[in-house]
């Protein structure tokens, strides 16, 4: 990815030193989400936040690139993504570039109707805590929208999405009464 200019205060997460006792990215992240889709805190079962009317929101983030070169993935529970389909709830998504701190690249909150994990990968592994649980890996390209990235970054990912979302994205037609 080019050099963009994403020391932007308003895209960085939560950043409060430079020391290792600042949060996990994953705890800035959902902050971050809370406070810009206006979210309420709510950790009391498979879900992270509420609507303020009540609904459910699962909160995910991932870095838009891993050390290898691979596109980042935002990693589900299988458990997660079937309640989510089953209830009305939302899912609230974070991409983020690992600068110092971190920059957000894109952000976007979907609802269950618009979560897909059909370009997902599905394994077993063993969660310290929870067992042997199915986990489900959704490249972020595949569930952020283009216009969803920030701008003056979206044409380094433009080979990820189809030519209908890129043509809608980059341009428009002009209304029909002028010439």
């Amino acid at each position: 990815m080019r050099r963009y200019p994403l020391r932007d205060e308003e895209y960085q997460l939560d950043h409060t030193s430079s020391s290792s006792d600042d949060p996990p990215i994953w705890w800035r992240a959902e902050k971050y989400l809370r406070e810009k889709f206006e979210l309420e805190e709510d950790h009391g079962s498979w879900y992270d936040a509420r609507t303020s009317d009540g609904d459910e929101v699962e909160i995910k983030s991932c870095q838009y690139k891993y050390e290898d070169g691979e596109l980042g993935c935002f990693n589900i529970w299988s458990e997660q993504l079937t309640k989510l389909l089953l209830d009305d709830g939302y899912i609230a998504l974070l991409v983020y570039v690992p600068t110092d701190p971190p920059a957000v690249l894109a952000t976007q909150l979907l609802s269950n109707d618009e979560v897909s994990a059909e370009d997902g990968v599905s394994f077993r592994v063993t969660h310290p805590t929870m067992g042997r649980k199915t986990l489900v890996r959704i490249p972020w390209t595949e569930t952020i929208s283009l216009d969803a990235i920030r701008l003056g970054c979206r044409y380094s990912f433009l080979e990820h999405y189809s030519e209908v979302e890129r043509e809608d994205t980059f341009y428009f037609d002009p209304p029909a009464d002028v010439e």
